[in-house]
């Protein structure tokens, strides 16, 4: 299924949250969701994620150790306890809370859907899923599963180049 947010400009762009929202509701989805980013790639299956999914019973997102400052600044971060709960989670943050960051691959219960709704009702801004998650974790159990293995971002024609080298 192919739908089309009707969009004709750049600045006229809905944000990835409406468009999630839009899929839900086009697609007439009425089950748990998987969201993945499609400017990356894995080199690991998605079954330990599902898996710990199911094991929860709760929505789930998926996070890495990223050590360098420079790239926790420039994705989400989350504080989480020692059952991997999420305290709370950070887009961007100048002062990272910790060390985990997220890459945009989460599963959000059927449950939690309305929450994300409320959440974009309520104001959240709507660009980037990382802002929307943001605003889940404060309303909703959210847990975070560590990757198995790497995520290779090809979001700009820099870093795809440098995953076509890995990949060769």
């Amino acid at each position: 299924m192919v739908i089309d947010d009707g969009t004709t400009t750049n600045e006229g762009r809905l944000g990835a949250v409406k468009d999630m929202l839009l899929a839900i509701d086009e697609a007439k989805v009425d089950d748990d969701i998987l969201v993945a980013a499609a400017d990356n790639i894995l080199d690991f299956s998605l079954k330990g994620f599902v898996g710990y999914f199911n094991q929860k019973d709760a929505s789930v997102i998926m996070c890495h150790r990223e050590t360098e400052l420079a790239k926790l600044q420039r994705t989400g971060v989350i504080e989480v306890d020692e059952d991997m709960k999420v305290l709370q989670m950070q887009e961007k943050p100048k002062i990272p809370v910790s060390h985990w960051a997220v890459p945009p691959f989460y599963i959000y219960k059927k449950e939690d859907i309305g929450v994300l709704r409320r959440c974009v009702a309520e104001g959240c801004n709507t660009d980037a899923p990382g802002n929307l998650l943001q605003k889940v974790c404060m309303k909703t159990n959210v847990y975070a599963w560590e990757m198995s293995g790497k995520r290779h971002d090809i979001g700009s024609m820099d870093s795809y180049n440098e995953a076509k080298k890995k990949f060769k």
